[in-house]
Formats: C-alpha cells, sequence, structure tokens
C-alpha cells in the first residue's frame, strides 16, 4: 500500500507487495490502476522526471495488467518497455512510444563487454537501418540495505562496471552505434517502419 490508497489484490498477508511475479495471484484492474496513479503522483511530487514507464519483474505482461499499463502510459504520455514483437505492434496501434526492441537478456550469466556488443548487434541485425534498442540492465553500487530488498546483489556492480568499460564506448563508435538517454530522445510514435533517430 502507498499512502492511504487501498490496493488488497495487490497486497499480501504480511501487508507488503508481491516480492515476485508468480505471487501476483490476482490482480484487480482498479487496484492496479489506483497504485500506479498512486506511485507515479508520488514521483511527481517529489520532482523525479518520469521518462518512461515499466514494471517489476514484467507484471505489466500480466493478462488483468497490461491493459491498465497501456491506459497509464497514454494518460501520462509516456513511452514504455515492450517485451516483445507483439508488445511493440500494440504500442504502435495505441500511440504509445516505445523502442524497437527490448533486449531483455543481459542478465545473470556472461556479464562482459563483448556478450553486450553481441546482443546489441544480434538486436540491431533484426531490423532494417537504424533502430532505438534499449538494454534492460540493473547496475548499482553494493551496500548494507541492498540484500535486504533483492536477491541480485553482487552482479549489479559487475553490470556497473562494464557499462563504464570505456571499450564499450569505443566498439559502439566503431559500429556506428551509440548510447542515449531516454530523456533525449525525441521519442514518436513508429508504424511498420523502425524507429529512427
Amino acid at each position: 500500500m502507498l499512502g492511504d490508497v487501498s490496493v488488497p489484490s495487490l497486497i499480501r498477508a504480511n501487508g507488503c507487495f508481491a516480492d515476485s511475479r508468480k505471487k501476483v495471484a490476482s490482480p484487480n484492474a482498479d487496484d492496479v490502476l489506483r497504485e500506479w496513479h498512486a506511485q507515479i503522483q508520488m514521483l511527481r511530487s517529489l520532482d523525479i522526471q518520469i521518462t518512461y514507464l515499466e514494471s517489476h519483474h514484467h507484471v505489466h505482461d500480466l493478462p488483468g495488467v497490461f491493459p491498465v499499463f497501456c491506459e497509464i502510459a497514454q494518460h501520462y504520455s509516456l513511452p514504455a518497455r515492450p517485451l516483445d514483437a507483439a508488445m511493440t505492434a500494440h504500442f504502435c496501434k495505441l500511440g504509445i512510444p516505445c523502442a524497437d526492441q527490448s533486449l531483455l537478456d543481459w542478465y545473470g550469466g556472461d556479464r562482459s563487454v563483448q556478450s553486450l556488443l553481441s546482443m546489441i548487434e544480434q538486436g540491431a541485425a533484426r531490423h532494417a537501418g537504424s533502430c532505438l534498442l534499449e538494454v534492460m540492465c540493473h547496475p548499482g553500487l553494493l551496500d548494507d540495505h541492498l540484500p535486504t530488498v533483492s536477491r541480485y546483489v553482487a552482479d549489479r556492480s559487475r553490470e556497473l562496471e562494464v557499462l563504464q568499460n570505456p571499450d564499450l564506448l569505443e566498439a559502439h563508435a566503431q559500429r556506428a552505434c551509440y548510447p542515449v538517454r531516454f530523456s533525449s530522445v525525441e521519442w514518436r510514435v513508429h508504424g511498420p517502419e523502425p524507429l529512427h533517430v
């Protein structure tokens, strides 16, 4: 529960949100809508700029949740994270800006400059011409609190190390590929043709 907003279908017996997608049993669409509005209003009250929408453990892909996610994206005019080609097509149909593709596989396993470049090259090869790819990652610094709220701990510092590696930027430049921030992208809805930036 956030503030005074009651969302019973999202709260477990211990009074907390479910800690994994599998434990989100039967989310009520109205509860989801109220909670997401409350979270966005909380962020705005703290002057935090929201650049795009996604969801923890991709709960926005759940059947009862996805329409609400689309409604929130449209209401706040925010780009959203697609999880597959069908979701990208649906966002485009609704006029919701999104990347041409979200690369979701750089998680666990080999987190190196080469593995990241390889994943980006494979993603880019699926599109004609230039494209906008989103790489899902979880970089961060370790502290005593992190293990109490996440199981993905030590790997965060490895991801940060790779993303800050000068070799990565040089390799991007050699491939005519460059990183951008969500806040700097001139979003426009793309249809059958790829989004060019």
